[in-house]
């Protein structure tokens, strides 16, 4: 039902003449920028360590963050749950003990992995990784799985509370497989949403349950009304009401409330706990209550079907499938990704590489270190792909429009992001938010303003693409100035006259040839330099 209300509202919108995905009150771009900025909202920079200056230490280091060894643990993985699914009851003893050294080699391997990232990074940085916390609280519980096993007789119930725990290193596989993470992801930024809809699906709950706890909570028992299932207190009324809502048995549990047969239930004497029909002799003479007889009969036959089919669907129906709903909106939203100009991957690369740069994670790069950046990046992002004679063309573009605020000489990582994305886009991005103004430093003899005004050249708005123009204007004016040097030198070499004549000119002609191959924005030595100076 979802996707057809999906279907038909982009027919609409295709009738109406708006861009698929649009509506009256977001344009196809905003939608587009919404979806980018979700991407953007869980992209941090990857942290790459350094190799350990130890020599024994950076040997390990190689090997725990080469990808040969990600693929190994992961084939670990596999084969340790596959040998815990073998386990079956009255297995014999010596197909047990086969089963148990198998996973105490598994478990070996997994402390092995542990130990030997602890040593490479250090403990604190080992610990900075959730991932590495998880996989250090699984192997922790596999080995006191283990020496429980090896040197007590404890409960068969606790080894097997610590052996099911190992099941969680599957969770690492999400890691890597695309799909999972993806609806991994789905379920988390759906948490909000489902929130909201669970909040109102209990009290819907909670309402019906109370109105089952005084209508029903006296009915006579039957096949399906029992001990498990019935609305004597409000736990047994929230329960029997989440088992109806799954579609189990609840029309069975509505014919037994609809009971009004034999339904008086005899409270004291030798017919004790008899369910009789109210016109029966042997209820003469007794009252109401504790001391005679109780009415166990339904208090309505036509409100006990209507109680049940409108929880059924209110509850069974349009909540839950309102839940789907949330989901599998989500899901699509994440899923038509591809249309967009930035994907997932481009937001992880660009993550990686800065993480390669800003090795402190601090966010902040200096600003000379961005064509760097742009050179490491594939193409939307960067200019790593392209073709050898765009590349310089492409990269001057990207900073000559780069609207990045720069502080302090750095520029941070989401604004960067924030900015690639949008020139791909076509979308302006929001405005960021006012730095604090500097002060004069004690002892200056400038003014606040002179002072602000010689450390900031471009004003409180210096940008990448303003520092880069400057650049780009000051490189031209140098090299025109060289290349004229260089006819000079010509000049004079020509007037020469022998060898030596020679030679200047040979000099001059091979200077004039790396001058028109050098550029301003193509190398970062190029870039500081002419920065610098």
């Amino acid at each position: 039902k979802f996707n057809e209300m999906k279907e038909t509202q982009e027919e609409e919108d295709e009738i109406e003449g708006r861009a698929k995905g649009a509506s009256l009150f977001v344009t196809e771009e905003q939608r587009r920028w919404q979806l980018v900025e979700r991407m953007m909202s869980k992209c941090k920079p990857t942290r790459v360590y350094e190799p350990p200056k130890h020599a024994a230490r950076a040997r390990v280091f190689h090997v725990v963050t080469n990808p040969a060894f990600d693929v190994f643990i992961m084939v670990c993985i596999l084969a340790n749950v596959i040998v815990m699914c073998l386990s079956y009851a009255d297995e014999p003893d010596q197909w047990t003990i086969d089963l148990f050294i198998a996973n105490s080699f598994f478990t070996f391997v997994f402390m092995c992995e542990v130990i030997a990232k602890i040593t490479a990074l250090g403990p604190r940085a080992y610990m900075e990784d959730p991932w590495n916390r998880f996989d250090f609280t699984v192997v922790g519980f596999s080995l006191i799985g283990f020496i429980v096993t090896v040197s007590t007789d404890a409960s068969a119930g606790f080894i097997a509370m610590l052996r099911v725990l190992r099941v969680a290193r599957v969770l690492r596989l999400v890691r890597r497989a695309r799909g999972l993470r993806t609806l991994l992801q789905t379920l988390l930024f759906s948490l909000p949403a489902l929130v909201n809809v669970g909040s109102v699906l209990f009290l819907f709950f909670f309402i019906f349950a109370i109105m089952g706890m005084n209508l029903y909570g006296k009915v006579k028992k039957a096949d399906h009304l029992t001990r498990h299932a019935n609305f004597d207190y409000f736990p047994n009324s929230m329960l029997t009401l989440f088992r109806s809502s799954t579609g189990e048995m609840w029309n069975g549990i509505m014919h037994d409330c609809m009971v009004y047969r034999n339904c008086y239930e005899i409270q004291v004497g030798e017919y004790a706990g008899t369910y009789v029909e109210k016109e029966d002799s042997r209820l003469d003479g007794l009252p109401l209550g504790d001391d005679g007889y109780e009415d166990r009969c339904t208090p309505s036959y036509v409100g006990t079907i209507a109680y049940f089919v409108l929880f059924i669907l209110i509850c069974g129906f349009v909540m839950l499938n309102l839940v789907i709903a949330v989901i599998l909106d989500n899901f699509q939203s994440y899923s038509g990704n591809v249309d967009l100009p930035v994907s997932e991957e481009d937001f992880t690369q660009f993550a990686l590489e800065w993480g390669r740069i800003d090795r402190s994670g601090s966010y902040y790069i200096p600003a000379d270190k961005l064509p760097k950046l742009l050179r490491r990046l594939s193409a939307p992002l960067g200019v790593k792909n392209l073709p050898k004679a765009m590349i310089k063309k492409a990269l001057i573009l990207t900073l000559f429009t780069c609207n990045v605020r720069i502080e302090d000489g750095k520029v941070h990582f989401s604004s960067v992001l924030k900015a690639l994305a949008a020139r791909l886009d076509g979308i302006e991005p929001p405005p960021e938010p006012p730095r604090r103004k500097r002060r004069g430093s004690v002892g200056s003899v400038m003014s606040e303003d002179e002072e602000s005004l010689f450390s900031n050249p471009f004003g409180e708005d210096d940008q990448v693409k303003h520092l880069y123009a400057a650049i780009h204007v000051q490189s031209a004016w140098r090299r025109k100035e060289a290349v004229r040097r260089v006819q000079l030198a010509k000049i004079r070499a020509r007037k020469q006259k022998g060898s030596a004549g020679a030679a200047a000119l040979a000099q001059a002609e091979k200077t004039e040839r790396r001058l028109l191959k050098s550029t301003s924005m193509t190398s970062d030595k190029s870039t500081t330099s002419t920065g610098s100076g």
